[in-house]
């Protein structure tokens, strides 16, 4: 099934956990969403290159296959009392959990984990969750790697974001022309999103690419 046209919802009450992954945590993580459990306020999302026996807690969730993560976004969207996500992970497998995360009006804080993060971390799918998202407060990107689209969205997805925003951090962050030579004129576009929203505290550790 083409992954625009999954519907999530309409299966919402007939799928079961267990069809939908195989890996307990992430199991017991879903479930949690699932029952909106007030004690789930934290998830780390790790991709398949990430060693589950290497978890640290249980709000660590490691993508195994391709329909696991659409429905951890569904959730993720649905959830009320989620208010911290972290974002690590290596592959670009996430459109349909931007798409369905994006319904998210509880998350307070947003971070993107670099190293092992893909090129471009926040996607046109995602534009909807930092306009709708009244909470939001934070935005921290580390070691995190942009070509010109990638910044753009993120200066679209900082111009979106309510007053509620009030942190923003690019940490060691790299820019890149779309053919992979260095970009750091597109940094400009994202400082003068960041300008727009006068409450904000920013931090910024440039990485030049050489």
């Amino acid at each position: 099934m083409e992954g625009e046209l999954y519907n999530y919802a309409a299966m919402a009450d007939t799928i079961k956990i267990e069809d939908i992954t195989s890996n307990e945590q992430n199991q017991m993580i879903l479930r949690q969403l699932k029952e909106n459990d007030p004690d789930l306020e934290v998830i780390y999302i790790f991709d398949e290159s990430f060693d589950p026996d290497e978890a640290e807690n249980t709000h660590d969730y490691i993508h195994i296959n391709g329909d696991d993560i659409g429905w951890l976004g569904y959730y993720v969207g649905q959830s009320t009392n989620l208010h911290e996500l972290h974002l690590c992970y290596g592959n670009d497998d996430f459109k349909n959990f931007y798409r369905e995360m994006r319904s998210n009006t509880s998350i307070q804080k947003i971070y993107f984990n670099g190293g092992c993060c893909v090129m471009n971390p926040v996607e046109e799918q995602m534009a909807l969750f930092f306009q709708n998202n009244h909470k939001l407060t934070t935005i921290h990107m580390v070691d995190c790697r942009m070509k010109a689209e990638g910044a753009r969205q993120l200066a679209i997805a900082i111009g979106g974001c309510s007053k509620s925003l009030k942190q923003m951090s690019l940490i060691d962050t790299e820019w890149y022309e779309e053919d992979g030579s260095p970009g750091d004129i597109h940094l400009v576009n994202v400082i003068t999103a960041i300008g727009n929203h006068p409450t904000i505290t920013a931090e910024l550790k440039h990485n030049m690419v050489s």
